[in-house]
């Protein structure tokens, strides 16, 4: 399958590792699995030489950043190695490291390996988990992501992630359709996920409709700032509200937080999956779909807007997916769950 960017994932912790996997399981072969403990790289499955055990014991990190920080600290040197290795194999154009916040190995080694691939040359992105009000049970937890996740929005605000992006475990809960309470993460990583790799591989298809190309893509997925990633369907396309809702929808179903910034000075891409019933429908249907989505992505963001249509043949509904990425950070959502 063509892609438009090959992308590198390092997942750190457990949290992180689970969400790197998640792209790996949709294709993506430059994937690396840092982990202070060995029983949870050996519960992983993903190939053997993908996994690295820092620090100078097996046992894990225990829910202390602290002690997740020295491992990473002990292991500098191989930490740098290894993503040297990875981006020198030349394949990889962007580098997502991974990390739950609120253990100890996310949280504490997650900082010193952001650092170590920015000075390895990479515009990193970062995708990292926000707890919901039920994970958090301890001061110890709380302090972790708190502190994780002040550090990220540092970072963010100071324009040196390309992008943020915050997983929002209550999000997942909520609103991702999940199958069971065993598969709930790995369903909630894959819905949110999901939409990324969309973006990555329609920029690469071709489309007798309107297109949205790499450059476009690059535009929202490869610029600093925090990311939201949502999705929509709409069964009843010859219906202008029905679609204007499902559009708008889009700007705002998700698992991932907003910027702080306001959503009409954030940059945009939308882009719109067709079923074969309705592209075989009249040139009005078209004129119908594509005054909708105008008129909602007019309304709603006032930088750069990316819109495309495509064929999805095997598709029951239209299906709408958006990109949105502003300035700063998603600061006031995160400290309203960690107060």
């Amino acid at each position: 399958m063509d892609r438009s960017f090959e992308i590198g994932f390092i997942g750190v912790g457990q949290g992180g590792c689970n969400i790197a996997n998640t792209f790996r399981g949709m294709g993506y072969e430059d994937v690396m699995f840092i982990n202070t403990a060995s029983v949870d790289l050996e519960g992983l499955e993903a190939p053997d030489e993908t996994k690295f055990l820092i620090g100078d014991h097996s046992d894990g990190a225990g829910k202390d950043a602290a002690e997740g920080k020295r491992a990473a600290e002990v292991s500098i040197g191989d930490i740098e190695s290894r993503i040297s290795s990875l981006m020198d194999q030349g394949r990889v154009e962007k580098l997502f490291v991974c990390l739950g916040s609120g253990g100890g190995t996310g949280s504490g080694a997650g900082p010193v390996i952001v650092d170590a691939a920015q000075r390895a040359g990479a515009r990193v992105g970062v995708i990292a988990t926000l707890p919901m009000s039920r994970e958090l049970v301890s001061d110890k937890v709380k302090g972790n992501a708190r502190g994780l996740l002040d550090y990220l929005c540092d970072e963010c605000d100071a324009g040196s992630l390309y992008p943020l992006m915050i997983l929002d475990n209550q999000l997942i809960k909520d609103v991702a359709p999940t199958r069971s309470f065993r598969t709930m993460w790995n369903d909630g990583n894959s819905y949110g996920c999901e939409i990324l790799h969309i973006f990555n591989t329609l920029s690469s298809t071709p489309t007798f409709l309107n297109s949205v190309d790499k450059n476009d893509l690059r535009g929202v997925f490869d610029r600093p700032g925090t990311m939201f990633m949502g999705r929509s369907e709409n069964r009843h396309v010859l219906d202008k509200n029905s679609t204007r809702r499902s559009v708008r929808a889009s700007f705002n179903r998700g698992i991932f937080l907003h910027s702080d910034s306001p959503v009409d000075q954030s940059d945009c891409a939308c882009v719109m999956t067709l079923p074969p019933s309705v592209l075989d429908m009249s040139a009005r249907a078209f004129d119908l779909i594509v005054d909708s989505i105008n008129e909602v992505i007019d309304d709603v963001p006032g930088g750069n807007i990316h819109r495309g249509l495509y064929e999805d043949a095997e598709a029951k509904a239209t299906k709408i997916y958006t990109i949105t990425i502003g300035d700063k950070s998603p600061r006031k959502a995160i400290s309203q769950r960690l107060t």
